[in-house]
């Protein structure tokens, strides 16, 4: 009996189902995700050699992520097989709705990259990424060839989000003209020579976003990159924002300058309808994270808001508290009616780092046993120590014996799971060398 052609798409179709689906993104789940979208390409391509019939139903699936290195060097012979194909089938290119450039700091276009380029009209995501370190600078944009200049500006009015790392002097003001429908914005090591002008541009409507991410400066570099701040503060000609944060439901900012953190608070204060908040601290001084106010900055969403994520990186043995504060602010989310079901620590530290594991643990535990918390249901404690092998993180030191009892100790409503349907995970991880 032979399927009818409807049921075959649907079931090729189905093989991107669920990839991206669940919580996350954890290290399992990234893992989760890449073993199972190997095993669905593989699939894919068997089934594109059935028939003529099934080669556009996987090769919607095949080509729908694209990721490229401008460098011969790195991938060559993928950029030249991606060209040959769209030269041969250019409607390939109507597939491709996310594009991840790879930009070397000194890319000049030597291969067909910027002719394959020019062919993703249907982009809705789409990454720009230099890696940045010691030994690599930022793409500086004004010394990149005139194609490529042109094709990373081109018209794209089905992209939903934008990703943009390690690149200098980038004309973003064109950029977002180029996509006024855009929703995600995640920003990181972006530096200019000049300041970032504050008004003047004219897009073709506000840009509503959905989700905003702002990174830091890499510690390697010696130049200041461009902050939430000031990203906020861009105006139109006729004075209106470029970016309205009011719809706003998800943000991830690092808070590694008091700015960055008031940058944090104005765009709070513009939503109602918080989904997810993600609070990071690249600074070797936990201190630098002061979450003082968030609670009442939360309030205003608290029917929507689900996740609570911080990240701090511990780096100093000064005794401050490793949870920024959280407790005081979760206490005035708590006193509300509130939705969320999801609060998340990480702590990254070196090897022998000490920091504070009492009263801060124990409020933690009291605040969550003293308010209903009617959604709540998953806490999660994950403790990252890497770094050169020392005695103090050796499994029978006082230290790490300490935090392995950390639970036990200090949290002991959530050790031993009093209360119903809440489920708390508690990981200590070790990279040593």
């Amino acid at each position: 009996m032979r399927l009818p052609l409807e049921l075959v798409e649907k079931i090729i179709d189905n093989f991107d189902q669920n990839i991206d689906s669940g919580p996350g993104p954890t290290d399992e789940e990234r893992l989760r995700r890449s073993s199972l979208r190997l095993a669905n390409n593989r699939a894919l391509k068997n089934c594109a050699l059935v028939s003529s019939s099934f080669l556009p139903l996987c090769r919607k699936h095949l080509f729908a992520s694209v990721a490229l290195f401008d460098s011969y060097t790195l991938q060559p012979k993928a950029v030249e097989n991606l060209a040959a194909a769209l030269q041969e089938s250019p409607e390939i290119a109507n597939h491709v709705r996310r594009l991840c450039l790879w930009l070397h700091c000194d890319s000049k276009s030597r291969c067909p990259l910027p002719k394959a380029l020019k062919m993703f009209s249907r982009l809705e995501f789409y990454s720009v990424y230099t890696p940045v370190t010691f030994r690599i600078r930022p793409l500086d944009f004004e010394k990149i060839g005139p194609q490529m200049r042109d094709i990373l500006l081109h018209p794209m009015p089905m992209l939903r989000s934008l990703k943009l790392n390690g690149i200098k002097n980038f004309p973003f003001y064109e950029l977002l003209s180029c996509c006024p429908n855009l929703q995600d914005l995640q920003i990181a090591e972006l530096y200019f020579d000049k300041p970032l002008l504050a008004n003047g541009i004219s897009p073709l409507k506000t840009i509503k976003l959905k989700s905003l991410s702002c990174g830091s400066a890499n510690s390697n570099t010696n130049e200041e990159a461009v902050t939430m701040q000031q990203i906020l503060r861009l105006q139109q000609s006729s004075g209106e924002p470029i970016l309205d944060v009011s719809e706003l439901v998800r943000l991830v900012v690092t808070c590694d300058t008091g700015p960055e953190w008031t940058a944090a608070r104005t765009a709070l204060l513009q939503t109602d309808r918080l989904k997810a908040i993600t609070l990071k601290s690249n600074e070797t001084d936990i201190a630098s994270l002061d979450l003082s106010g968030l609670g009442n900055l939360l309030l205003p969403s608290r029917k929507t808001l689900k996740e609570i994520q911080i990240v701090t990186d511990v780096g100093f043995n000064d005794g401050h508290d490793p949870l920024c504060g959280l407790c005081e602010e979760l206490e005035i989310l708590g006193s509300q009616e509130n939705a969320l079901e999801m609060l998340s620590f990480k702590l990254t530290t070196a090897s022998g780092i000490k920091f504070s594991i009492g009263s801060e643990w124990r409020k933690l535990d009291q605040v969550v046993n003293n308010f209903p918390w009617p959604m709540l249901k998953t806490i999660n404690i994950t403790i990252d120590i890497s770094g050169l092998q020392n005695r103090d993180i050796h499994p029978e030191s006082e230290f790490r014996s300490r935090l392995q009892n950390l639970p036990e100790k200090q949290l002991p409503t959530l050790f031993t799971k009093s209360k119903k349907d809440l489920e708390f995970q508690y990981a200590i991880l070790t990279e040593l060398y």
